[in-house]
């Protein structure tokens, strides 16, 4: 896995985010040691896998405006929609 810049910062809520060069990732789901991670934005299918506080992988395409960048947090680009491909 190529160098990557991680690490874990407080989301607005007080819980913990990731963020892998600029991308901010929520906790999707837990088990044991392991934390699945998804891309911040719901409808992008980007994802992470932290096992033991390190990152094991990060896969997907982030089809959102990651990184985020002042004043465009929260759009999603023109090409992406909800309802998949069409």
């Amino acid at each position: 896995m190529a160098q990557q810049d991680v690490k874990f910062t407080e989301n607005r809520l007080g819980g913990v985010a990731l963020v892998i060069n600029g991308c901010k990732y929520r906790i999707n789901r837990r088990s044991g040691s392991t934390v699945y991670w998804r891309c911040f934005y719901r409808w992008c299918r980007a994802n992470a896998v932290v096992e033991d506080g390190k990152l094991k992988s990060a896969c997907g395409e982030h089809i959102c405006d990651q990184p985020l960048n002042a004043g465009s947090a929260g759009r999603r680009s023109s090409s992406a929609s909800r309802g998949g491909r069409h």
